[in-house]
């Protein structure tokens, strides 16, 4: 059975950021699956990111990281070497949560669900996946 404060965690992040009811299921299959993973002892790797983006927009991922540009707010973004760049943010990770928060979502390397799957791994890496948080604003 799902924690209801998860339910609401996510239907709330799923507001914030503008996506629809399917969103908020999807995200929630995505969170549980996180803390099982959480509790199992495991850290996040770029694998566990790939797949958390594939759960949180299975259609929109599912070949894992977007393979072109995106403009966020007047602001190009172009592609990365997607499993360098997540491999190399996960070694970092766990000084400081917001710090990851804050570069994966510069990075955007998903074609969409990136707040979703950045809210996820921000509370892992906090520590909170159990009593989730709100991620900081940084792009506010």
């Amino acid at each position: 059975m799902i924690d209801l404060n998860i339910v609401r965690f996510c239907a709330e992040e799923c507001q914030r950021q503008k996506s629809g009811e399917l969103s908020v299921y999807n995200m929630a299959y995505a969170y549980v699956w996180a803390l099982g993973q959480y509790r199992l002892g495991y850290l996040p790797t770029e694998g566990t990111i790939r797949e958390l983006g594939r759960m949180v927009e299975p259609i929109k991922n599912k070949n894992g990281y977007r393979q072109f540009a995106v403009t966020i707010d007047s602001r190009a973004i172009p592609t990365i070497n997607f499993v360098r760049n997540m491999s190399n943010l996960c070694q970092d990770a766990f000084d400081d949560a917001s710090e990851f928060y804050r570069e994966f979502e510069t990075v955007h390397p998903f074609i969409d669900g990136n707040g979703r799957v950045g809210a996820i791994l921000f509370n892992w890496i906090n520590g909170t996946l159990p009593n989730p948080i709100v991620p900081p604003n940084f792009f506010g």
